[in-house]
């Protein structure tokens, strides 16, 4: 704070808004609406053609038609709230369903929260589930096969759950950082 003036100063970088850094959250979102856009690609890129993306509504209904005892509300928000939930068809006609998380450098809470996520789904469904992270396009360990467009792609994990992955476009991001860097210049002091 100014003590002349009694007003906040702003560092000349990002603004902290509620904790977040708003090009984090900016980044998120955009994540998100991009891996809703093309969910056919995230279906794709873990091996099947047909698909159908879950809404937030199907979700809940899911946690009240089935048995959720045992868990907390926890378990129940982060399973409602999953950043992409998918139902896919098999070769052989068979219903299976893919719990996606975003997790831009693979950090081992996003995958703990699609395995966790693709258990319930599992559980709910009664069907095979599996769990996928969707990677930034600055994640520096992209296994050799996703640079060459070789999917589907699983990365090994300490538990040896099967994690898929699907690498982010994020076309997005630079359009906000632009819109941001803009916003600045226009509206600067």
């Amino acid at each position: 704070m100014d003590s002349t003036s009694g007003t906040t100063l702003i560092p000349d970088d990002d603004i902290l808004e509620g904790g977040q850094h708003p090009i984090t959250y900016f980044r998120y979102v955009f994540a998100q609406e991009e891996l809703r856009t093309y969910a056919g690609i995230v279906a794709s890129d873990v091996g099947y053609d047909e698909f159908r993306a879950l809404s937030s509504s199907e979700l809940v209904e899911l946690t009240r038609a089935a048995d959720a005892s045992g868990l907390s509300r926890d378990d129940l928000g982060r399973f409602r709230r999953m950043d992409l939930a998918l139902e896919v068809t098999a070769e052989d006609g068979d219903i299976r369903y893919v719990a996606v998380e975003i997790a831009f450098y693979a950090e081992q809470r996003g995958i703990d929260r699609a395995i966790a996520n693709a258990q319930l789904l599992e559980r709910f469904t009664n069907r095979p589930a599996y769990a996928a992270i969707a990677v930034g396009r600055d994640y520096r360990n992209l296994p050799e096969a996703a640079l060459a467009g070789h999917y589907p792609v699983r990365i090994e994990t300490t538990s040896g759950a099967r994690v898929y992955l699907h690498q982010l476009n994020e076309r997005n991001i630079e359009r906000a950082m632009a819109e941001r860097r803009y916003e600045r210049r226009l509206y600067a002091d």
